[in-house]
């Protein structure tokens, strides 16, 4: 459950989260169609054509995973949200502990 200061933190913090899934939605498309036009005629020219078509299919995968990976993680440990229970990052709340002695 995530709790926010006010409005506008809200705001931006799904604004950031729409431009991140934005970002990484499209250098993942790019990377399919750069793949599908230059990739797979080159792995074809190599590879009978079933396993020319499983061998493009993994190299996309591995190429899009980190973006993949990237866009499962998000929200998670960001500083713009309290989080409840064990999730909390240990440095927001040093940060928090430390606006409060404030």
């Amino acid at each position: 459950m995530l709790r926010f200061y006010n409005l506008w933190e809200r705001c931006a913090y799904l604004k950031r989260i729409c431009v991140i899934i934005l970002i990484h939605s499209v250098l993942c498309m790019a990377i399919i169609a750069l793949m599908l036009y230059f990739g797979e005629p080159f792995i074809a020219s190599l590879l009978p054509l079933p396993w020319a078509d499983i061998v493009t299919a993994l190299v996309i995968i591995i190429m899009c995973a980190p973006f993949l990976w990237a866009l499962m993680r998000l929200g998670s440990h960001s500083d713009d949200v309290i989080t409840q229970g064990e999730r909390m990052p240990q440095t927001f709340t040093e940060n928090l502990t430390q606006r409060e002695q404030q």
